[in-house]
């Protein structure tokens, strides 16, 4: 007998590890895995996830962004906001041309690693200041370690008209 509850204890508890990979609550899980054994790791493994949790793995993956605005998930490719209306290229630009040089030279970088020119020219032609940057690597040097010859070139044209 102790043996059975001991087991019904452990399905409760993979039930509510299983639920909560999925995003789903672990506490009613684990009391569903609990009263059901067997069954209720069956339910937690055919339960879907979540929606939200869904929407996390897709923004990480790059199948989606999230809204500066209202925070809800886009497509990667969305130039508006279906939700709120927002303009996601202007919000973009507006968030990485921020007043505070270490963001604007971390927004840089970024653009570095995305191997993304227009947004590197719209930061350069803001009126940044290569020279003071806060970051360890140059941009130089960023852009390089990248492989990025145009991103390289960019800078370098900057660096010497600077």
């Amino acid at each position: 007998m102790a043996a059975l509850v001991v087991l019904w204890i452990i399905c409760g508890g993979v039930s509510a590890m299983i639920a909560n990979h999925k995003g789903r609550d672990a506490f009613p899980w684990f009391l569903i895995g609990v009263i059901f054994g067997p069954l209720g790791i069956l339910a937690s493994i055919v339960v879907s996830s979540t929606d939200a949790k869904k929407e996390k793995q897709a923004i990480i993956q790059g199948s989606m962004k999230q809204c500066p605005r209202c925070a809800e998930a886009v497509k990667s490719a969305a130039v508006v906001c279906k939700h709120c209306g927002a303009n996601l290229e202007a919000e973009a630009s507006q968030n990485q041309l921020s007043s505070d040089a270490k963001s604007r030279h971390q927004a840089l970088q970024d653009a570095i690693a995305k191997n993304d020119l227009e947004t590197a020219r719209a930061i350069l032609n803001s009126g940044l200041d290569l020279g003071d940057n806060p970051l360890p690597l140059s941009h130089l040097d960023y852009a390089e370690m990248h492989g990025n010859a145009e991103m390289r070139d960019l800078l370098a044209s900057k660096l010497e008209n600077a």
